[in-house]
């Protein structure tokens, strides 16, 4: 299980799913999308572990820890994004998983999927990127019966058998996992991954089309390069400002030490879909909240370690970021993990 830092566009499609589906954003996800820029190709990231606690939050709103499963069933996924382009177009099932895994860095730090079409069996193996054990659930089942989806469709029938493996225990949605899967289900296995007959993925796609697929590749190569260039600043600027909170650095300050004038950091952070300012409550918002889960020090410390002048003030700020009070969301993150089912 580990961290990093995912695109915002991944909540906006939850969003979709989650409406879709008849049920409600969690408090914390709908506060802090309100402060995002969530526009295509400008979209701001954040953490992975605020994906993680979205999925640990509908699991205690709604009580049923099979979301994951019913997730990767919803039209919403082919909404967001170049990659459901790519997939759909491409010559055949080898391509278009290549490609899912090639192009991840659209819209997260590194790919979750490992490919492996070597010998006679073909694997798509999945590492999430979450650091709860409800969170690794809900995405490895996201992930695995989207992709068993993709096999299922593709195969046009035809019988392959598709094994499906699950590196945790039996959850208590096991017995689900016959009704989204169609070969044989085993827990406690080294990897999460499917497996299937390597003659798979030489299997036409059901939407290949030559130009459009040219087309559409270009654009990812494009998108690709733009991102990286983007990522490149506005991981130069957040680094600086993580390490400086407790200073409450100014924009001139920062643009100087980047050799730029405060004028022209602006107009580079509006090229990017975000501001100094928006940028600045956000760092605060994701270090304040990774302190408060490590317990280690007061409410009052923290305050004072993301810049804020006052404990006061910074419990005004924190329950406008997330919907409750500091003292509420660190007592929440000590219990989250023994809460879950």
């Amino acid at each position: 299980m580990r961290e990093m830092m995912v695109s915002g566009m991944n909540l906006r499609m939850l969003e979709d799913i989650v409406n879709m589906m008849g049920l409600a954003m969690p408090a914390r996800a709908s506060a802090l999308m309100s402060q995002l820029c969530l526009e295509e190709g400008k979209e701001d990231w954040v953490s992975s572990r605020v994906m993680d606690e979205f999925y640990q939050d509908m699991v205690r709103q709604t009580g049923r820890t099979d979301l994951g499963l019913n997730f990767a069933c919803s039209l919403a996924l082919m909404r967001f994004g170049i990659l459901p382009m790519l997939t759909m177009h491409a010559p055949d099932l080898a391509t278009a998983m290549t490609n899912v895994q090639k192009y991840a860095g659209l819209i997260q730090d590194e790919s979750e999927l490992v490919l492996d079409f070597s010998g006679e069996q073909a694997v798509m193996r999945v590492h999430p990127h979450h650091v709860s054990h409800m969170g690794l659930v809900l995405r490895t089942d996201f992930v695995l019966a989207g992709l068993m989806n993709g096999l299922r469709l593709y195969g046009k029938g035809k019988p392959f058998q598709i094994r499906a493996r699950f590196a945790y225990p039996e959850p208590p949605h096991a017995d689900l996992y016959k009704t989204f899967f169609d070969g044989p289900v085993t827990f406690n296995a080294p990897y999460s991954e499917l497996i299937f007959e390597r003659a798979l993925l030489q299997e036409a796609m059901p939407g290949s089309d030559p130009m459009l697929y040219s087309a559409v590749l270009a654009r990812a190569n494009l998108a690709l390069s733009e991102l990286r260039g983007r990522k490149g600043l506005l991981h130069q600027v957040s680094q600086m400002l993580v390490g400086r909170l407790h200073l409450r650095p100014r924009m001139v300050d920062i643009a100087k030490d980047l050799g730029v004038t405060d004028r022209t950091l602006r107009r580079h952070l509006a090229d990017i879909g975000t501001d100094y300012q928006g940028l600045l409550l956000r760092l605060q918002m994701e270090r304040a909240c990774a302190l408060l889960a490590e317990g280690k020090r007061t409410i009052q410390q923290v305050s004072g370690d993301v810049g804020f002048a006052s404990a006061s003030t910074f419990h005004r700020a924190f329950q406008r970021w997330t919907g409750t009070t500091p003292r509420a969301w660190q007592q929440n993150a000590r219990k989250r993990e023994v809460a879950l089912p």
